[in-house]
């Protein structure tokens, strides 16, 4: 995630609606895999407390049990994200990272 994150703040026209972003990604196993994220634009959430315009990217699975990954990024926090589910398959539960808190 960090990873996208410091392509999308350095590449503007990687933050508009449709724009891909292509990227290796290892996996748990050591595997090497390309992924690609798709931008959705802004979604508004409230996280920590606060209301956040964060840009939404979205890894869509290839294959029935592949993993589907969301991802807001906030550009007032250098495209840091701020939210992130993660899910592989039609039966798995997932999981969700929100931000906490804000020093």
């Amino acid at each position: 995630m960090i990873q996208l994150a410091a392509i999308v703040a350095a590449e503007a026209p990687l933050r508009e609606i449709g724009a891909k972003v292509v990227m290796p990604v290892v996996g748990a196993h050591g595997e090497l895999s390309v992924w690609s994220f798709v931008c959705e634009g802004v979604e508004s959430l409230t996280l920590a407390g606060a209301d956040v315009d964060a840009l939404k990217f979205v890894r869509e699975p290839r294959e029935p049990y592949d993993t589907r990954v969301q991802v807001w990024l906030d550009p007032a926090r250098h495209h840091l994200p701020v939210r992130a589910t993660q899910k592989a398959g039609p039966n798995d539960e997932g999981f969700e990272l929100r931000l906490q808190s804000v020093e």
